[in-house]
């Protein structure tokens, strides 16, 4: 028989590799080009039909009311993982502009004291 225990230790999976996947954005959205940090959360919101969809397959006999519902709230679940990650590449980036901009003043700088 299936436990919360049993089913928990299945669920920390999926969080460790997605904490690996907001590293990997942290890393690519502080790179000098700015679309390799673009592709994870292009990708997740790419494939976020395909679960709605499959979730919406294998719905039985529901009422309109409860299956639109039902859509709407697998596809607020799934586009977390989108969001974070969009939110991890913005703020990325404007630290790298940031950190580009205080550079480019201290460049300009040390030109000037020559």
């Amino acid at each position: 028989m299936l436990t919360i225990a049993y089913l928990m230790k299945f669920l920390y999976i999926p969080i460790f590799i997605f904490i690996g996947l907001c590293f990997l954005e942290r890393f690519l959205a502080r790179k000098d080009a700015a679309w390799p940090g673009l592709i994870l959360p292009v990708a997740f919101f790419l494939f976020l039909p395909l679960p709605i969809l499959l979730s919406a397959l294998f719905e039985f006999d529901p009422s309109l009311g409860e299956y639109y519902l039902s859509l709407l709230v697998a596809a607020l679940i799934y586009s977390i993982p989108g969001t974070i990650l969009t939110i991890i590449y913005v703020a990325g980036r404007k630290t790298f502009d940031r950190q580009k901009k205080s550079r480019d003043e201290l460049r300009k700088m040390d030109i000037q004291d020559l």
